[in-house]
């Protein structure tokens, strides 16, 4: 018959000091893990929603806290009148004169020269809606926290809001501006050639897409944007240019902020003999967004340091 243990100085139900220790290194381990999974699970969720909306309510622009506005009208009428210190950023400002956007490299640089806070709510308002589509997707693929996009007349939010010069971009950067890119947002190339490269995709006309009905299934084809679905529910915007493919990326997610869409920057003209090809009815995977895998590499780190001490201290 087995004896009951015997209890020892600094144990508890028999169970030696050490011994006890090692039994809850788990749980220790796991709240040395916590601060990582936290971390991980909120740069998830900020990256997995659409922050982007759309109103021609001023009751609704009124309600946000502390808004930052951008003007997309030219420059000059921006900065004699506007709303007071709203951002002068014409579409022209994020694109080079051959009409392909600039590198997010100098967008960030752009947004510093703001003093942009990436933690706040941008209300984009011009006199062309396409435009101010077009700016508010850029600034959300940026990074930037939220973004609205004004539907309504300008001047009707002009005189809900202070009247006032808006402001230019300064010299230098009064700020670093430290947002995430939404780079799982974007295709490049090769992704729009794996979207369609095997399954079935089919097009979608929306509102900006109702005369491509009657085209036949190529995206380089006729003007205006087109957007593509395929089986599994991946979206995917094609436009001849960026301004266009933008404008309607943008639209597109303020609509239906829960079923996002990746959006080609550089424009299908003259592209299609390089690269693209015509899009046959095909289905290709999607890359693995990359603030996921990212969040990934800073578990799969925070778990070796977790092992390491543990090492340590049995040793």
């Amino acid at each position: 018959m087995l004896s009951e243990p015997v209890p020892v100085a600094g144990s508890d139900h028999g169970i030696p000091a050490r011994a006890r220790e090692d039994h809850r290194m788990p749980r220790k381990a796991g709240a040395r893990l916590l601060p990582c999974v936290l971390m991980a699970m909120i740069l998830l969720s900020r990256n997995a929603t659409c922050a982007i909306s759309a109103t021609s309510d001023s009751s609704v622009v009124a309600a946000l806290e502390s808004p930052v506005f951008a003007d997309t009208r030219n420059v000059d009428l921006c900065a004699r009148d506007s709303i007071r210190g709203a951002l002068c950023l014409p579409p022209s400002h994020l694109l080079h004169p051959d009409g392909t956007p600039a590198s997010f490299r100098d967008l960030n640089w752009l947004a510093g020269a703001f003093g942009l806070d990436p933690g706040a709510t941008v209300v984009v308002f011009g006199g062309d809606e396409s435009g101010t589509a077009f700016v508010a997707g850029m600034v959300f693929l940026l990074g930037q926290s939220r973004v609205v996009i004004w539907r309504g007349d300008h001047r009707t939010l002009l005189g809900a809001g202070e009247r006032g010069a808006g402001r230019l971009q300064g010299m230098l950067r009064s700020r670093f501006y430290t947002a995430s890119m939404r780079d799982d947002l974007i295709a490049l190339d090769e992704d729009v050639s794996r979207f369609f490269g095997a399954g079935n995709v089919t097009r979608l006309d929306g509102p900006d897409t109702a005369q491509a009905a009657g085209r036949a299934s190529d995206a380089h084809g006729g003007s205006g944007p087109l957007l593509y679905r395929r089986d599994d529910g991946a979206r995917l915007v094609l436009a001849e240019d960026t301004r266009e493919a933008v404008a309607h990326f943008a639209r597109l997610l303020s609509r239906s902020p829960a079923s996002p869409a990746t959006v080609h920057l550089d424009g299908l003209r003259g592209r299609s003999a390089r690269s693209l090809g015509a899009p046959p009815e095909g289905v290709g995977r999607m890359a693995l967004p990359a603030a996921v895998s990212f969040m990934a590499l800073a578990l799969a780190a925070c778990a070796v340091l977790v092992i390491r001490r543990r090492r340590k201290r049995r040793a």
